[in-house]
């Protein structure tokens, strides 16, 4: 199937005329914080500045956070201006941002955006509004959205990141991309829609953010074949900590959607919680991911143990060059069913990762794992040093071997597998879940390790 989509990706850009080079923006590098589910649209600068204050106390203030839906000035879901909301950030956006910067060492600072403005378009009373009003169009639940050609959608764009950058942002993420087909629906074909409106939104986000973007809500085929230059999209539906059997549900999407997502995109696998009882699944998936790695802890609720197997103190950390996607054996098996465990790999180098989940509800899971069920030029070498993350264990994986994996429901395991030349091998640190893609902390024999 690997192979497959490779060919009929290729085969459709190249009828498009288009090429894909997706490159994982540093300004999303490192350990990131979301405000979303910590404060939902509640946030404001002081309730950022208390869990800044916490972070700091745990030894892991994050590179980068990511400001989420309620900084901006909006109302009744519309758009009213291009400014932060003054009762939330008195002291204006800018302020917040090289606060920061230099108290906290917060590297780089996004902020969210809805495509059309809002999750309702635009306010009429909103600056751009007025000033385009004959431009701009109406959908069908009444929603004032941003016209139907090229230049209102750049310009609008560019008025925005205009702003924000002038405030010190470096990165955004733009919401409520699915929508776009259906809000145009009668007046453009959707495909058409999309090139439309991310040709004007990715002009401006590579002018202003070199292209640091996280697309969400935009993982269907005609949303991914319309961008050109930005590389992050949001490959899961909302992480939700609060939803039981949620875990299965939200890893499951994501993981699948990645296999053919990859392909256009870095994959961003959402936020989570590091105090949570699913804590270690989201967080070792995250890890493995190859995209960006953000918690959204509550005010009170840091656990620093899990902070610290994500990243170094200075907030930095291991990265795969791909993503984590289902094993062959899993690609076409409904895990949460048939009672053998979801499997995850993702390559560094020569190196990979193993990661598995028990999503059978209400039981254990039973399986195994080869090198069989790798694509092609992810397992190469004859012999392996394997850690086990979880059980902090050595071994010797062999070509033809097969390690069994037995797991409770909404446990998981984690394998980080080595390759073993002449004796000797090159192993991460073995307290991060990303360790295979480390930098080596041990080069020598095998021996020394077992």
């Amino acid at each position: 199937p690997y192979s497959a989509m490779d060919a009929a990706v290729g085969a459709a850009l190249r009828e498009k005329c288009a090429e894909r080079t997706p490159a994982f923006s540093e300004r999303l590098g490192g350990l990131g914080w979301c405000t979303w589910e910590s404060f939902g649209p509640f946030v404001s600068a002081e309730r950022i500045i208390e869990k800044l204050d916490e972070y700091a106390a745990a030894g892991r203030v994050p590179r980068w956070v990511l400001i989420d839906d309620g900084w901006a000035t909006y109302r009744d879901n519309r758009l009213l201006s291009f400014f932060a909301d003054e009762t939330k950030f008195p002291d204006g956006l800018g302020a917040l941002v090289r606060r920061m910067r230099e108290e906290y060492g917060v590297k780089h600072v996004g902020v969210w955006c809805a495509m059309n403005g809002h999750w309702g378009g635009l306010d009429a009373e909103h600056e751009y509004a007025k000033k385009y009003r004959e431009g701009l169009y109406t959908a069908y639940n009444g929603a004032l959205l941003l016209g139907k050609s090229y230049g209102l959608m750049y310009r609008f764009w560019n008025e925005w990141f205009t702003y924000l950058r002038g405030e010190g942002i470096d990165f955004v993420k733009v919401d409520n991309q699915g929508n776009v087909p259906q809000y145009y629906d009668g007046e453009l074909r959707g495909s058409t829609a999309c090139d439309l409106i991310h040709k004007g939104l990715e002009a401006a986000a590579k002018e202003h953010f070199d292209g640091a973007l996280i697309n969400c809500m935009g993982a269907s085929l005609e949303q991914a074949m319309a961008r050109e230059s930005t590389a992050f999209v949001r490959c899961s539906g909302d992480y939700m900590p609060k939803k039981p059997d949620h875990l299965a549900y939200h890893i499951t999407q994501s993981v699948y959607c990645a296999a053919m997502l990859s392909r256009f995109h870095v994959c961003d696998y959402d936020m989570f919680f590091s105090e949570h009882s699913w804590a270690h699944a989201n967080a070792m998936t995250c890890a493995i991911s190859g995209g960006p790695l953000y918690t959204s802890d509550r005010v009170g609720a840091t656990c620093a143990d899990v902070l610290c197997r994500l990243s170094a103190p200075d907030g930095s950390a291991g990265r795969f060059d791909s993503a984590a996607v289902p094993t062959l054996d899993c690609f076409y098996t409904d895990c949460a069913s048939a009672g053998v465990p979801l499997k995850v790999f993702s390559a560094a180098g020569e190196n990979f990762a193993l990661g598995a989940y028990g999503f059978t509800k209400g039981r254990a899971v039973s399986g195994a794992f080869d090198l069989t069920q790798l694509p092609a030029g992810v397992a190469t070498a004859e012999k392996y040093l394997v850690h086990d993350y979880f059980a902090d264990r050595y071994f010797i994986f062999n070509k033809g071997d097969t390690l069994p994996i037995e797991l409770d429901y909404e446990a998981c395991a984690l394998y980080s597998f080595y390759p073993v030349k002449n004796g000797t091998v090159s192993v991460g640190d073995r307290r991060r879940y990303a360790e295979a893609a480390e930098p080596p902390c041990f080069i020598g024999s095998v021996d020394e390790l077992l």
